[in-house]
């Protein structure tokens, strides 16, 4: 299910240059293209600017929220799938995540296992959209 994602493009907003340089070239195994955004106005430009089919974000951004990103792409788009990365298990983020319509959650460090199954997931969600 996941070579469907060969031909889409990742969006991830991280902010933590050696967690980048540490899953660059993971995301890249699965995705045509991964563009990488630093904080949320560079994560809007890119969004408006390429093709992005799924977006990879990290809740805790410095002096900025992954979920204000969140909030503000599903006001224009509720179909992209987006996942959310986050180095804690916080009950009351995650809560307040999935109103957002998330399609995943992962704990940093990444578990492979984790990321294939989210992965699918996201697929799944694209290749619904793709046949309406």
């Amino acid at each position: 299910m996941i070579r469907n994602l060969s031909n889409k493009n990742l969006l991830l907003l991280e902010d933590s240059d050696e967690f980048i340089e540490n899953v660059i070239s993971l995301f890249n195994m699965f995705v045509k293209e991964t563009f990488v955004a630093k904080n949320i106005s560079d994560a809007m430009e890119k969004l408006n600017s390429e093709k992005i089919d799924l977006i990879i974000s990290d809740i805790h951004l410095k002096n900025e929220n992954g979920l204000d990103f969140i909030k503000e792409v599903r006001e224009s788009n509720q179909e992209i799938p987006i996942v959310i990365l986050s180095g804690y298990k916080d009950e009351n983020l995650l809560f307040r995540a999935m109103t957002l319509g998330l399609t995943g959650y992962l704990i940093k460090p990444i578990n492979f296992k984790s990321l294939v199954g989210v992965l699918e997931d996201c697929a799944k969600k694209i290749l619904s959209q793709d046949s309406t």
